[in-house]
């Protein structure tokens, strides 16, 4: 995996990283953690309804997926509450079983590693709420109604950060 180099944290989210790294070196035994662990980038998603010739259509959902960057991963959400599961999967056409989940309310943090919950369960946010009606407006996005966003703070060894200019072209202009 690549990731693109980007700023350093803003202050005020640079200290709330710093928050979550402590929380995670305290609760964490060192082989959960690489040499050089630290959260050093943040993936930020949108959950909520895609708008398609003016009908929204309900998209605030991820299939079942594993993080493969190293170490705990800490996310805090923002806006309506969103199920998490960690579940067993078969394999294709077999039903998952799910291990553990959770709510995640507006403010929380969430921090996952380890073998069991990194290596061997998929995760997956099975549904977001549309209790509060609350919706961020003026995002930028196009076509699209926010009713959650999740930033999520990863470890990228950082021999895969790279300078955006190192990218294909065609990587560049997405």
């Amino acid at each position: 995996f690549r990731c693109v180099q980007g700023e350093p944290y803003p202050p005020v989210l640079a200290k709330i990283v710093q928050n979550i790294e402590d929380q995670c070196r305290t609760y964490f035994d060192d082989r959960a953690m690489p040499k050089g662990w630290k959260l050093n980038t943040c993936l930020i998603n949108f959950y909520g309804s895609k708008i398609i010739n003016g009908k929204k259509e309900d998209t605030a959902r991820v299939g079942e997926h594993k993080d493969f960057e190293p170490g705990p991963v800490g996310s805090i959400s923002f806006g309506e509450r969103a199920l998490i599961q960690f579940v067993e999967s078969k394999g294709r056409g077999t039903q998952s079983h799910v291990v553990a989940q959770e709510w995640l309310d507006d403010s929380c943090l969430q921090i996952f590693g380890g073998d069991r919950l990194k290596n061997q369960l998929f995760h997956r946010v099975q549904r977001v709420e549309k209790k509060t009606g609350e919706v961020f407006e003026g995002l930028n996005t196009t076509n699209f109604e926010t009713r959650r966003i999740n930033f999520s703070f990863r470890y990228v060894p950082e021999e895969h950060i790279l300078p955006l200019q190192q990218f294909p072209k065609t990587l560049q202009e997405d």
